[in-house]
């Protein structure tokens, strides 16, 4: 792994010193229309910048962008200047500067002179009594991983520290961050105590759990026991966090998203039909069981996965494709689902996963129950990326002045989730190696690939409810059938 003390500086002249504007509105963004007092602790960001213009430190803190920028190259095999860009191009200057600006302000040399220290020494008197205790609690601050453990939106993050096996989890008062950010991410941070209170400093960076996972974790476990190793591992911390989030963000944006297809080789929408009931739903319910290509899976409600075929045919072979992930629920027998029909009481819910199934499987609906079914109002929910739309222009067969209420809307969602994810746990899944996620959850071997899998899985259903406006589904009871716990370490 390489260390920050490894990177070179290629000579090149670039101020950087300029992102104090960006820096200080990083700082207590939540404050912005309030006017602040000159020497408050939300404008300690902006007299900090305007401090290390003096020499030596405007040097000194050159050197330190200098060093980072050259350890993400060494990271990306490109040269500095190409990284430099990139940020440029990306917008991603004024992250990346927060973090080594902390850096290199809490650095202490040869003499065990900071940055922070010099300048409490020398114009420190001139803060409130706040701002002296923020910049005294940042001058002793160390970058640590935080796992967040929850969100509570405009309020803050209850947080794990990965750092310290025997920290208690703490709550962190951040407004902005909980907007962005999701249960079991992963962050390179700052905790300050101030006022009586906990918060982020202005350095804060999300670390993709495998980053963390292949990298970082490794070099903290090597390191931990042994003193001078673990200092070493402390203060490359911030330089080796920052580049690894910058090569992240630049590989991400540079590799297009994959395409998410079906078995039948077209583009994932989950879609859900609500078709009202003219008939007693025993004799809707007496045709499906009837049907070849209808096979019940549950009683209570009675639930039938649609086959598309005769369900003594042999499954054929997912198609070939170069690019994307194939995504698609079978059956016990190993035939794959390409729908499923929910009765109730007074309507039928068909659901399915592409716009080109589900008018399929309304079109089989009605050749098998013709005039036992009312209108099918129609609705899709986008949980794959937005780019499935230009694929699949959805099929709406609904009269054009029906919707469906927010609350109806949301229980459809949950029911079809339901309905996958009793199914997921017992298929195979590329990051469990082939094993199912109970196979995985019961060997102690895989245990804890498998408790990383169903954080993987929150973490993206935290995130689609925020994207959607919804609640995020109720992962609780595959916790409890997994037999695995929240409390559980990802060591």
């Amino acid at each position: 792994m390489p260390r920050a003390s490894r990177a070179l500086t290629d000579g090149r002249s670039r101020d950087y010193t300029n992102q104090a504007d960006r820096f200080g509105h990083r700082h207590h963004t939540q404050e912005i229309f309030v006017k602040q007092p000159k020497n408050s602790i939300a404008t300690v960001a902006s007299r900090l910048m305007k401090f290390a213009e003096r020499p030596p430190w405007a040097q000194s803190l050159r050197g330190h962008w200098h060093a980072y920028i050259a350890l993400a190259a060494e990271l990306l095999d490109w040269e500095p200047e190409d990284v430099a860009d990139e940020l440029d191009a990306l917008g991603l200057q004024g992250i990346a500067f927060g973090m080594i600006f902390e850096a290199f302000a809490t650095h202490r040399d040869k003499i065990s002179c900071s940055f922070l220290a010099d300048y409490l020494k020398r114009v420190g008197w001139r803060e409130s009594a706040p701002a002296r205790q923020y910049i005294q609690t940042l001058r002793d601050s160390t970058l640590g991983l935080y796992e967040i453990l929850e969100v509570h939106r405009d309020k803050g993050f209850l947080l794990r520290d990965l750092l310290d096996s025997d920290a208690e989890p703490q709550f962190v008062d951040e407004r902005s961050a909980t907007h962005h950010l999701a249960r079991w991410d992963i962050v390179a941070a700052r905790v300050l105590p101030v006022l009586k209170r906990r918060q982020f400093s202005g350095g804060l960076l999300p670390i993709r759990r495998e980053t963390y996972l292949r990298v970082l974790r490794p070099e903290w476990e090597e390191s931990r026991d042994e003193l001078e190793a673990r200092a070493e591992f402390f203060r490359s911390l911030p330089a080796i966090s920052a580049s690894l989030w910058l090569v992240d963000a630049i590989e991400q944006a540079q590799v297009p998203l994959p395409e998410l297809r079906n078995y039948d080789g077209e583009p994932i929408l989950p879609g859900t039909a609500q078709l009202p009931l003219r008939t007693p739903a025993d004799s809707v319910a007496a045709v499906l069981d009837a049907a070849a290509d209808w096979v019940r899976a549950g009683d209570d409600p009675p639930f039938w996965n649609w086959l598309g075929g005769a369900p003594d045919v042999p499954a054929a072979p997912p198609p070939e494709q170069d690019t994307g992930l194939i995504f698609q629920s079978y059956t016990d027998s190993n035939a794959p689902v390409r729908g499923g029909a929910e009765l109730q009481a007074n309507r039928l819910i068909f659901t399915a996963l592409s716009a080109a199934r589900m008018e399929r499987g309304l079109t089989r609906l009605r050749a098998l129950l013709g005039a036992a079914l009312g209108e099918a109002l129609v609705k899709y929910d986008n949980l794959q990326d937005t780019q499935a739309r230009k694929h699949a222009e959805p099929v709406d067969i609904s009269p054009k002045d029906d919707t469906v209420p927010p609350e109806i809307d949301a229980s459809l969602i949950q029911e079809m989730l339901d309905r996958h994810y009793r199914a997921v746990i017992d298929q195979p899944v590329p990051m469990l190696d082939g094993l199912t996620p109970r196979q995985a959850a019961i060997d102690l071997h895989t245990r804890k690939r498998a408790l990383e899998w169903l954080k993987a899985l929150e973490n993206h259903e935290d995130r689609r409810s925020a994207r959607d406006g919804q609640t995020p589904y109720d992962t609780r009871w595959l916790w409890t059938t997994l037999g695995l716990n929240r409390n559980d370490q990802i060591r």
